[in-house]
């Protein structure tokens, strides 16, 4: 006898036990109970966890585990890795790493959420997080420069970035005057 059973879906498969209900083609649910890939949300799978959700034709998403997290309204290719009560709703090619009542909201394609409390995206192909420490040295010993691309993050015309406590914390300053 094995742990698993067919789901509704077409090649779907679940636990037999706990309530867990593979219902889209393809799809799969590993393990934990209560867990949902509804009809529709094709080649989706919940790893694991209580309480998450696959649902409104959500194709290729995947719930790493966790506890109370839904994928819907037609998200593609998304990731839950964890977490409670985060949500992914209406996005494509987006995630939410660990972390507590996260969302990342329609039309947000490409947004990552990591390991906030109560984080909401407000764009699409934008990373959020609180706090960020940067490892500058690269595998073989050598420098890994840390590289800006965008305007808003300039305070001004002539404001540089400058370490200010010889730890690496920077604080925008004076530059002078730059001739290109």
């Amino acid at each position: 006898t094995s742990p698993y059973e067919w789901g509704i879906g077409t090649n779907s498969i679940q636990p037999i036990l706990l309530g867990n209900s593979a219902n889209a083609n393809y799809s799969s649910i590993g393990g934990g109970f209560i867990n949902n890939v509804t009809t529709g949300s094709n080649m989706s799978r919940v790893g694991g966890g209580m309480g998450n959700s696959i649902l409104g034709d959500s194709i290729y998403s995947f719930i790493g585990g966790g506890l109370s997290n839904i994928i819907t309204n037609g998200s593609n290719s998304v990731n839950i890795l964890g977490g409670n009560t985060n949500i992914i709703t209406g996005a494509s090619f987006s995630a939410i790493i660990n972390g507590s009542d996260n969302k990342v909201l329609a039309g947000h394609n490409g947004s990552v959420v990591m390991n906030g409390p109560s984080m909401v995206s407000d764009d699409d192909y934008t990373t959020y997080t609180r706090g960020l420490n940067v490892n500058t040295v690269n595998s073989t010993g050598g420098a890994k420069y840390l590289k800006y691309h965008g305007t808003l993050a300039n305070p001004g015309f002539g404001k540089v970035l400058v370490d200010s406590t010889g730890f690496g914390d920077a604080v925008w300053a004076d530059g002078g005057t730059f001739t290109f």
